[in-house]
């Protein structure tokens, strides 16, 4: 059962990159366009801006997530070296549980706001969408990036204490 949850868990990460990556294309795409509207036929996009914005806070929180379970993410690798090797094991699972603390609380205190958006209806300024699904982006990035922790955590685990795997 569990090996079924982490897998499904990565399946969500690695669907997560590939909307990251498609929203860096789209923004690029729309930047374009919006380049050659501007100079060629002096109309710009009104709303490229804007929409463009969004599509790189996507980017770069779906894209955080498969960063973390794969460990490519910027790390103090070297603060890491001046630990003694058997510490280094606790400090780096300290830093995972740090940024677990941290992630899950941008969220605890972004979820009230992106209510309030929903409850007041806010729009943006240019492509008048509702405020609320881009700032949704930044918790649901963040979720998966403690999924992505957890996942990490419990294959340490099980690697560590291989008679765990047979579940």
């Amino acid at each position: 059962m569990l090996r079924h949850v982490l897998a499904f868990s990565k399946f969500v990460i690695k669907a997560a990159e590939v909307v990251s990556a498609a929203s860096l294309m789209v923004a690029c795409a729309i930047n374009f366009v919006n380049i050659v509207g501007r100079y060629f036929f002096h109309a710009p996009i009104v709303w490229a801006e804007e929409i463009m914005q969004f599509l790189m806070i996507a980017s770069v929180f779906l894209g955080a997530p498969i960063l973390t379970l794969n460990r490519a993410h910027i790390r103090m690798d070297m603060a890491l070296g001046l630990f003694p090797a058997r510490m280094r094991t606790s400090v780096d699972v300290f830093g995972q549980l740090a940024l677990m603390v941290v992630a899950c609380t941008v969220i605890w205190l972004g979820i009230p706001v992106i209510l309030q958006f929903i409850e007041f209806g806010q729009l943006t300024d240019a492509a008048a969408i509702p405020v609320a699904i881009p700032q949704s982006i930044i918790p649901i990035g963040l979720s998966l990036m403690v999924v992505a922790v957890v996942v990490q955590l419990i294959e340490r685990s099980t690697r560590s204490n291989p008679s765990t795997t047979q579940s």
